[in-house]
């Protein structure tokens, strides 16, 4: 058996019900889950930046008052 017979016989076995499968599209995800993800990471930053400056935060040694 050569090459093209079997080609033709992989083509020949494929199911209806596996191309309209193959043809439907994917769900979506959820793309409110990822822009909180997203925002949720720019807060954590934003925390961190703000305690790490110097007069600032946590970082603050000294007494202001």
């Amino acid at each position: 058996m050569n090459r093209e017979e079997e080609i033709k016989r992989w083509q020949a076995s494929i199911d209806d019900d596996l191309l309209e499968e193959a043809q439907r599209p994917l769900p979506r995800r959820n793309t409110a889950l990822r822009w909180g993800g997203l925002a949720a990471c720019l807060c954590a930053a934003a925390l961190a930046l703000a305690l790490a400056l110097p007069g600032h935060g946590a970082a603050e040694t000294e007494d202001c008052g």
